[in-house]
């Protein structure tokens, strides 16, 4: 299996938009790559700039650099803003664990019991989350 096909198969359907468009970037580096060989009369090196088309030598920036850093920053962004997300659960959790305690120290109820099953369930399901967003990285 291809490397994009590989990235893509793993993709989490909604978290799709967010994801680096690896088949967009390749087909951009190609046609850069196209031009920059069809704009050239002598024939290039494999290790020419011209056959590595990353930085253009008139200091005006590539398409594909700037094509790139929009998909890296896409995906850095959706990032930092599940991270954020966490970090506000793992504290929401942690203060109803320690006031769940601090009940549980005065008095075991079925209520009590009730709210520790909902509390372990939240936490798998934080941890399913922290699994997922992993794997994006």
């Amino acid at each position: 299996m291809k490397f994009g096909k590989t990235i893509r198969a793993q993709w989490l359907e909604a978290w799709k938009p967010h994801y680096m468009d690896y088949k967009y970037l390749k087909s951009l580096l190609r046609r850069l790559k196209e031009e920059d060989k069809s704009s050239s009369s002598a024939p290039a090196s494999p290790l020419s700039p011209s056959t590595l088309p990353l930085r253009n030598t008139n200091q005006r920036e590539n398409p594909f650099v700037v094509e790139l850093d929009k998909e890296l920053l896409k995906s850095s962004t959706f990032y930092q803003q599940k991270e954020s997300q966490c970090e506000i659960k793992l504290s929401s959790m942690t203060a109803r664990r320690e006031k769940l305690v601090q009940e549980l120290s005065f008095s075991s109820t079925d209520s009590s019991i009730s709210r520790i099953d909902e509390l372990l369930r939240s936490n798998t399901i934080f941890l399913e989350e922290l699994y997922e967003l992993k794997k994006f990285a």
